[in-house]
């Protein structure tokens, strides 16, 4: 679509800025970790993948662990999950169907902390599930433990403080989004949409779960919201017809803080200017204006975290003249 070839590398590393480079705030990036930095961060109990794969009866030891953040399962191959990295892979001796709810092949719920994600046949050859950690730490509580950079701490700070439009990009953003409300938002009328309930609730928020609204409806609701005059809005919505109508409805609000499941900040601008197009039945210049306008940075949130070799972790954003 050629939307990349509009932003270049600027000298700052790990940051990819357009041709018109937003001056403030300024942000010396550093964050450049050996992969060995990384697994040294990690509990000396969990160890990186072997040849051998340990074999077990079920996840309630690495569950119960607290330094495990995720936990993958097809069928019975398991891979365990600390700091965003995989650091050890088991074998069940069968798939832990008591994680599976209901009768339906797709699953998604929040329970006891977990967020619990999965496929089944018939729809899926193999059994496929997901289980995260919701743990709400507060940022500075992730720069202890050499989760997050204190730079990019500092920069999270400014842009927040200063009600710049936020997307985040990633697997597991509702970690990040959780940091952010506890730390910098807990005493700020906030508004989140969401179609889980992931996000930690506070008495200053007020969530509407999407899940349980009509498609038919989902405007309304989004303009009663609005109605609310928060100071910041939040959107944790994998939907993507409901987070392209939220963007357009809401392309001129400040203190937006947006999610999108894609793998880097890069893939996030592609996936956004393909929903806007569908939704809005625009062409690629008029959704690229859109796109711009509503948002000033991208946030990487895989590279948050300090995944060796260090990424782009913030892409700045300028809008594109007409």
């Amino acid at each position: 679509m050629g939307f990349s070839s509009r932003f270049k590398r600027d000298e700052t590393p790990a940051v990819l800025v357009q041709d018109t480079v937003l001056q403030e705030p300024e942000m010396p990036v550093d964050i450049e970790v050996s992969e060995q930095e990384v697994v040294d961060t990690i509990p000396e109990e969990i160890v990186l993948p072997s040849k051998n794969s340990e074999s077990v009866n079920d996840l309630a030891q690495y569950i119960a662990d607290s330094s495990v953040s995720k936990i993958t399962v097809v069928d019975t191959v398991v891979k365990i999950f600390a700091n965003g990295l995989p650091v050890k892979q088991i074998q069940l001796n069968e798939f832990p169907k008591e994680y599976v709810k209901g009768a339906d092949a797709v699953f998604n719920y929040v329970e006891n902390n977990l967020a619990v994600s999965g496929v089944v046949p018939p729809v899926s050859k193999k059994s496929c599930l997901t289980i995260e950690k919701i743990e709400c730490l507060t940022l500075d509580e992730l720069v202890s433990r050499k989760i997050l950079s204190r730079t990019i701490l500092d920069f999270l700070g400014k842009i927040i403080a200063g009600k710049k439009n936020i997307l985040l990009a990633g697997s597991s953003n509702f970690a990040v989004l959780n940091s952010i409300i506890k730390s910098k938002l807990y005493d700020k009328n906030t508004v989140v949409f969401q179609n889980q309930p992931k996000i930690q609730d506070s008495d200053s928020l007020t969530a509407f779960n999407t899940a349980e609204i009509p498609a038919s409806s989902i405007e309304n609701v989004i303009k009663v919201a609005l109605d609310l005059e928060p100071e910041y809005l939040i959107a944790d919505l994998p939907e993507e017809s409901q987070m392209a109508r939220l963007t357009s409805l809401t392309h001129e609000c400040c203190g937006k803080i947006y999610t999108i499941p894609a793998p880097n900040a890069q893939s996030a601008l592609f996936k956004m200017l393909n929903m806007i197009m569908e939704a809005e039945h625009c062409n690629e210049k008029i959704a690229k204006s859109k796109l711009l306008h509503s948002f000033n940075y991208i946030l990487d949130s895989e590279s948050l975290y300090l995944i060796a070799p260090a990424k782009t972790a913030i892409i700045t954003l300028k809008e594109i003249p007409a």
